[in-house]
């Protein structure tokens, strides 16, 4: 093992290994004796769900949801007239999507600055909620749809599209269909885990812990009323047809979620038109 002879620079070995290869790997496990997940819930169980429109009044429309500790708000502006240096489609508005998280919403997030996931993530968002807008209506315009994650415990990118169309129909948004979204972590064969938190959600070391070809995740939008779906996100290592059961299941939960989404908005409409005939 040669050291470097420069004295300026920190002495330190030209190889070096892993400490993991040290270690003994423990086993993954997810469930408990009785197949319950470390918050008592058992593996088709989403998180119960809080949802509410217009909570940002200096925006055109807002929404807040939540699952349990997973938070995240969301504004919306416009459409207004893009700048003449900005490239536009003549026929087509323009959608522009940001997600970020607050500082405090994990111990991983402590910095405002965006970063490459966050960017990633905010492409993902676009994608997802784009195809249940109708972009044709708004020539020449933008939207701009603002997420912040003011807490994480798993499952944000589907609490934050969803959140996202909701805003977008509370601002009077021309819009195909409501998109609602859910995630499921695969964890083997036959382990299915709907709407994962952040202690269960996939990462590359769940590769390592097992000896499964299954480990990975799934997050499916969807448009609900006309049963299209507008975005697949998979992460890991899945077979075909375990891709294709974590879909169903995906899209099952997402149109689940629809019932509460329509209650919602009806509820906000319902306050709205209170509201005017008071002023009357």
């Amino acid at each position: 093992m040669t050291m470097p002879t420069d004295s300026r620079r920190l002495p330190a070995p030209d190889i070096s290994y892993n400490a993991k290869l040290f270690t003994e790997i423990e086993k993954l496990s997810l469930l408990d004796d009785e197949e319950k997940r470390a918050d008592g819930r058992y593996v088709t169980q989403p998180r119960d769900v809080f949802l509410q429109c217009g909570v940002i009044t200096q925006a055109k429309g807002s929404a807040y949801f939540e699952m349990n500790k997973t938070k995240v708000i969301c504004s919306v502006y416009g459409p207004k007239d893009i700048e003449m240096r900005e490239e536009f489609q003549i026929n087509k508005g323009k959608l522009k999507c940001e997600l970020k998280y607050a500082p405090y919403s994990s111990p991983k997030h402590g910095d405002h600055i965006p970063g490459a996931s966050d960017v990633e993530k905010s492409d993902i968002l676009l994608e997802a909620i784009s195809s249940g807008v109708c972009l044709q209506r708004y020539p020449k315009s933008q939207i701009d749809v603002y997420v912040i994650v003011l807490e994480d415990d798993g499952s944000v990118m589907p609490a934050a599209i969803t959140a996202a169309s909701v805003a977008l129909v509370d601002a009077g948004i021309e819009m195909y269909d409501v998109i609602t979204a859910s995630s499921i972590r695969i964890a083997g064969q036959d382990t299915f885990i709907i709407d994962p938190t952040s202690s269960e959600e996939f990462s590359p070391l769940n590769l390592e812990k097992s000896n499964d070809l299954n480990q990975g995740m799934v997050m499916v939008a969807l448009l609900p009323s006309i049963n299209q779906v507008s975005s697949v996100v998979s992460s890991g290592h899945l077979e075909c047809n375990v891709l294709q059961e974590a879909i169903r299941s995906c899209r099952y939960s997402a149109q689940n979620l629809h019932s509460i989404v329509r209650k919602c908005l009806v509820n906000s409409l319902k306050k709205i038109l209170k509201q005017r005939n008071t002023a009357k």
